[in-house]
């Protein structure tokens, strides 16, 4: 029977340490909006011995934000090497139905220089409090940086691979996309869909399980936390 091997997915610092500026302001994100709260799922594939999408993950990510100036049109985040599919943004009214502002698969511009994706909306976005969600999926990289691969030797001499964050300084990016500066945190709830003879292990509890497929960590604070 094969042993449980551990899908390590540590967890999770949005870029506590100075980020890449190599061109002084133009790498930073324009200051006219933040995150309140992030909201992740994230598929892995690892257990998949030996298939194409093995190495692969598929992400969707909820981002919770405030813009603070009005007279924009767009709202730029971090993204690095990932391909992105969806792109939803919308407010909640005070009645509680929704005002969505786009809901496709190309209202945003990718500029891979900067590592920015900048979703543009027909009107200017007024003050208040929006939510922007991101569909993608990416390969899991081999340099242990970001989101990616690791693997052990088991007992009986077969290869296990793994998959593992590693998001100090400017690597959350990689796994979805973010406002990943220095200064700019906010909590992040955390699902993990994996193969059943896999297990994910964090730095907080889950606070709930699936049938065997689908952990749900408990939010993580905006305190800088890393493996």
């Amino acid at each position: 029977m094969d042993k449980l091997a551990p899908a390590a997915l540590a967890v999770l610092c949005l870029a506590c340490s100075v980020s890449a500026q190599l061109d002084g302001d133009n790498y930073r994100l324009p200051n006219n909006s933040y995150p309140v709260r992030y909201d992740l799922e994230l598929t892995t594939y690892v257990h998949e011995d030996g298939s194409a999408r093995q190495f692969r993950f598929d992400g969707k990510v909820k981002i919770e934000l405030v813009v603070k100036d009005e007279g924009n049109s767009s709202i730029t985040v971090h993204y690095r090497k990932t391909t992105i599919t969806h792109v939803k943004l919308w407010s909640t009214l005070t009645n509680g139905t929704d005002r969505v502002l786009l809901d496709d698969n190309s209202s945003f511009v990718l500029d891979p220089n900067r590592e920015f994706v900048t979703v543009s909306t027909p009107g200017v976005i007024l003050n208040g409090t929006y939510f922007l969600e991101f569909e993608y999926y990416g390969e899991l990289r081999e340099d242990n940086a970001g989101f990616y691969r690791s693997s052990y030797v088991d007992d009986e001499g077969k290869t296990r691979w793994l998959a593992t964050t590693q998001f100090s300084s400017t690597d959350a990016r990689h796994a979805f996309p973010c406002y990943d500066e220095p200064g700019i945190r906010a909590p992040i709830g955390l699902t993990v869909i994996h193969g059943s003879n896999y297990s994910v292990l964090s730095n907080n509890l889950p606070k709930e399980a699936g049938q065997g497929y689908v952990h749900t960590l408990r939010v993580v604070t905006d305190q800088c936390v890393y493996f």
